[in-house]
């Protein structure tokens, strides 16, 4: 018996060691992560919003070797929790291959993919719809990123007010594109990636008819992206494919891309799109 406990014991006490070893690697590989190259100027904050209390997890990245007196173009990346890091190193390819200048990234995100976490997209980015009842907390949004956020990163930062622009796929392309659909915007310029409006397709098609502003928009869609979101897109293309030359909108349609595989396609796209006007 007294052999059986002290088995026991040692066994539980290798495991005790494992368990910290692992731990401990770990810990090692998160501080190496922070040492990628197109990673390291990257600087993170939280937000609260007064406007709709969501809680906002707020990634930047700057330029390399930033010029405090000169002014940089800044975008501002919708579900940043994906976004940012995918274009965050993405940027520093188009930056060495001076497709496009260098720019100051700003990812809105939320710490989770789960909703009932607080992840709020459905609600953030969307017009009101009939048929999704949690939709239309987008001019909320809208007020958060113009009242709250903007003025941080404007008083931090050598922001050029004049170039500030927003990119968003899916439901975050639907919030670009009601920022297109208003009297005026908060941004200089907007990229709609794959924009989803197939709960509230009718809402989008009066807009279009009623106000189109002069910010510039890149419009990118997926040749192969899922009927559910296609069917209804089009409907909203028509409408604008006879608005192009005269609203400042070009529409791209991307060859052999699905519906997520189309983030990094359309960001290089509209941005080049953007920086030609």
């Amino acid at each position: 018996m007294k052999m059986y406990v002290l088995l026991c014991l040692f066994l539980i006490a290798n495991q005790e060691t494992k368990a910290e070893a692992v731990d401990e690697k770990n810990q090692e590989m998160r501080k190496l992560s922070l040492k990628m190259s197109s990673l390291e100027d990257v600087f993170t904050t939280e937000l609260t919003s007064e406007f709709n209390q969501h809680l906002y997890q707020i990634f930047i990245r700057l330029p390399a070797n930033m010029d405090k007196a000169k002014k940089y173009p800044t975008v501002y990346l919708l579900d940043g929790d994906i976004t940012f890091p995918l274009i965050a190193a993405y940027q520093k390819y188009l930056e060495l291959s001076e497709e496009i200048p260098e720019v100051i990234l700003v990812g809105i995100a939320y710490g989770t993919d789960d909703w009932r976490k607080g992840n709020h997209r459905s609600v953030d980015f969307t017009a009101p719809s009939e048929t999704a009842s949690h939709y239309g907390g987008a001019d909320d949004f809208r007020r958060m990123i113009k009242e709250e956020l903007m003025p941080v990163m404007e008083n931090n930062y050598p922001i050029d007010k004049q170039k500030q622009i927003v990119f968003g796929h899916s439901l975050g392309g639907q919030f670009v594109l009601l920022n297109k659909f208003r009297i005026d915007s908060i941004f200089w310029g907007g990229i709609a990636s794959n924009p989803a409006i197939h709960n509230n397709t009718q809402f989008f098609l009066d807009a279009a008819e009623k106000s189109i502003n002069d910010m510039p928009l890149a419009l990118l869609h997926a040749d192969n992206d899922a009927a559910q979101f296609k069917q209804p897109r089009q409907l909203l293309l028509a409408l604008l494919q006879q608005k192009e030359d005269v609203k400042k909108i070009r529409i791209i349609e991307a060859q052999d891309h699905h519906h997520f595989s189309l983030v990094p396609y359309a960001y290089r796209h509209g941005m080049k799109y953007l920086f030609a006007q």
